[in-house]
């Protein structure tokens, strides 16, 4: 019988290393969706959203916004061998959508949409502020 010495922080770290890896290794098998990383920043003009679509033509992507809501969704496919093992896979195929609350009072009308090296920017411009002005007082 041997004796082995109890390392508590070396052991609890190596199992939840473990854990993460079995977890990604389970998630990969299990998800459909693709995860859809966006960045959201607002200027005093508007409002931009912007998803990294890397291997999605402009046609696969939609944008619907709905009043305080904006989704950009679709579907990612890669082509591979039939034959194929893969040793190693980690980019994601298959339907991938986002929404994202809007909360300045947008113009629907000038709202648009770019598709430019994989990265899609929408531009969601900010209604003018109704700014107070002087009404004159008619006399009849």
């Amino acid at each position: 019988m041997s004796i082995t010495k109890w390392e508590p922080f070396t052991d609890v770290f190596d199992d939840m290393r473990d854990l993460r890896r079995q977890m990604r290794r389970v998630s990969r098998v299990f998800a459909s969706e693709v995860s859809l990383p966006f960045d959201v920043y607002e200027t005093p003009e508007e409002v931009v959203v912007r998803a990294d679509l890397p291997g999605v033509a402009p046609a696969g992507v939609k944008v619907e916004y709905r009043p305080g809501m904006l989704t950009v969704h679709g579907s990612r496919r890669f082509q591979h061998p039939e034959s194929a093992t893969f040793l190693r896979r980690e980019r994601g195929e298959g339907e991938f959508h986002c929404s994202v609350a809007v909360d300045a009072a947008v113009d629907e009308a000038r709202i648009r949409a770019v598709h430019e090296h994989g990265v899609v920017t929408v531009h969601l411009p900010k209604m003018p502020e109704a700014k107070a002005h002087e009404i004159p007082v008619e006399t009849r």
